[in-house]
C-alpha cells in the first residue's frame, strides 16, 4: 500500500514518514540511528533477508505500522529472526536506532 500523501504547491505532503519510514510500512536499516540502505515490508510473512543482500546487516529499525491519519493503534507488531530461535519483537509506532547485542545477526523478518 503506497504512504497516503496529499499534493501542495512544491509536491507530496503529509506522507507522514518517521526516521524516513513512511506510513503503513516496516522499515530496517542497514546501520544505526536509521542510516545507510533501507528495506521496507508490509506482507505480514516471513521474509528471507538473504534476498536483498541484508542477511546479519540490519542494525536499526521502525516499524510504522498502523499509524497516520488516527494515531497508532498498536497492533501491528513485526519480529526480526537470527534463524536459531532467538527473535526480536519491532512493537507497532515503535522504533530502535541500535539493536545492541542483536546488531547484525537478524536473517529474517516478520511484518
Amino acid at each position: 500500500m503506497a504512504p497516503r500523501a496529499s499534493l501542495g504547491v512544491d509536491g507530496p505532503i503529509g506522507t507522514f514518514a518517521w526516521y524516513g519510514c513512511d506510513n503503513d510500512w516496516l522499515c530496517i536499516f542497514e546501520h544505526a540511528n536509521f542510516a545507510g540502505r533501507k528495506l521496507q515490508f508490509s506482507d505480514e510473512y516471513w521474509h528471507d533477508l538473504d534476498e536483498w543482500g541484508f542477511k546479519d546487516k540490519t542494525s536499526s529499525w521502525v516499524n510504522n505500522q498502523d499509524g497516520g491519519w488516527t494515531g497508532c493503534s498498536g497492533s501491528d507488531s513485526g519480529t526480526l529472526g537470527d534463524g536459531a530461535g532467538d527473535n526480536r519483537n519491532m512493537g507497532a509506532c515503535s522504533a530502535s536506532g541500535n539493536l545492541g547485542s542483536y546488531n547484525d545477526r537478524a536473517e529474517d523478518i516478520y511484518g
